[in-house]
């Protein structure tokens, strides 16, 4: 419940223009800055170019805000830190861990915000062949058809930096593995956790989107954590049949501790695990065997070794199972 309120709050927060004083601008910008970027406008509205300068910090806010800081610096008030740095007219200043960047007063808002973004850590981590999943965590990819992450990518990976345990930020420009989630069409966010697949439609834009990212967050950890047994075969009808569901039963007599810690292992709610051999689900089913069988889509697959569901169940999970038609 902390949780869920402290994230919502964080998405409600306000952002806004920082008008600072010479003290809170040393506490804040030079001292504590560490690695958030901010973009402080130094200026004063007696120095020609002024006004338009401000009309660029405030569009440069409206395409950064969430994930670039933005700060009005005084120079008529606070003189010495434009004096430091040379500045006679208005200028804008980049400040971020290891130092400054100044650029004029005529910078564009686009270009602004792209130098400052630049400096933001990229925390995305590369996707080629396929999902390193796990189902413990969520994942949030962005499949494009560029070689590096744009700026607006890197700062969400950046906003959730903290919270690698929950949910990992991938980027990927791979199309074969975006064909298997049926993405053709770029740039697309897939989010995906244990239970359910989702395509962002939302606005592209950094607080929407960080709002859209913690709720999926938190809606994945209100679910209840299902219970990790292995049931009797006699269960398939109310577990697997009407249900989005891949079943592995293991046709034996009684539970092996090999396949129990594949239901341990794999805890995701996509997956059922069942063992017995009699009173099976079709007739062409042999005792001693392994099968994965996928209701909803007449599909299944089979493995005399269970130990072969050891890459086995990875292929279904990322979508790359060889299925075999159920011929009923």
């Amino acid at each position: 419940m902390l949780l869920a309120l402290f994230a919502l709050a964080c998405a409600k927060k306000i952002e806004q223009i920082e008008d600072m004083d010479g003290t809170r601008f040393k506490q804040t910008v030079i001292a504590g800055r560490k690695i958030t970027v901010y973009v402080v406008l130094m200026s004063n509205p007696d120095l020609d170019g002024h006004a338009a300068a401000n009309e660029v910090l405030e569009e440069a806010f409206k395409i950064g805000k969430g994930f670039l800081k933005f700060v009005y610096l005084d120079t008529a008030k606070t003189p010495s830190y434009a004096r430091k740095l040379k500045l006679y007219e208005p200028s804008f200043c980049i400040y971020r861990s290891g130092g400054v960047l100044t650029l004029p007063g005529n910078t564009t808002a686009r270009q602004l915000v792209n130098r400052a973004s630049f400096m933001i850590p990229d925390f995305t981590y590369k996707i080629t062949n396929e999902l390193d999943e796990n189902y413990t965590t969520a994942v949030c990819v962005l499949f494009t058809e560029r070689k590096i992450p744009p700026s607006l990518w890197t700062a969400i990976s950046y906003e959730f930096r903290d919270k690698g345990h929950l949910i990992k930020i991938g980027f990927s420009n791979n199309k074969t593995l975006a064909a298997s989630f049926n993405i053709t069409e770029f740039p697309k966010i897939m989010m995906r956790n244990s239970s359910k697949t989702l395509i962002y439609d939302g606005i592209n834009e950094f607080l929407p989107l960080k709002d859209a990212i913690n709720k999926f967050i938190l809606k994945r950890l209100t679910n209840k954590v299902k219970s990790l047994n292995v049931v009797p075969v006699k269960q398939f009808k109310r577990k697997c049949q009407n249900q989005d569901t891949v079943c592995i039963i293991h046709t034996v007599d009684e539970v092996t501790n090999e396949f129990l810690g594949f239901r341990k292992k794999h805890t995701t709610s996509l997956l059922e695990f069942m063992y017995g051999s009699k009173g099976l689900p079709y007739d062409w089913m042999k005792p001693n065997m392994t099968y994965g069988i996928k209701y909803s889509a007449g599909q299944y697959f089979e493995t005399d070794n269970v130990e072969n569901l050891e890459f086995m169940v990875p292929q279904v999970l990322i979508n790359r199972m060889k299925w075999r038609e159920i011929e009923l």
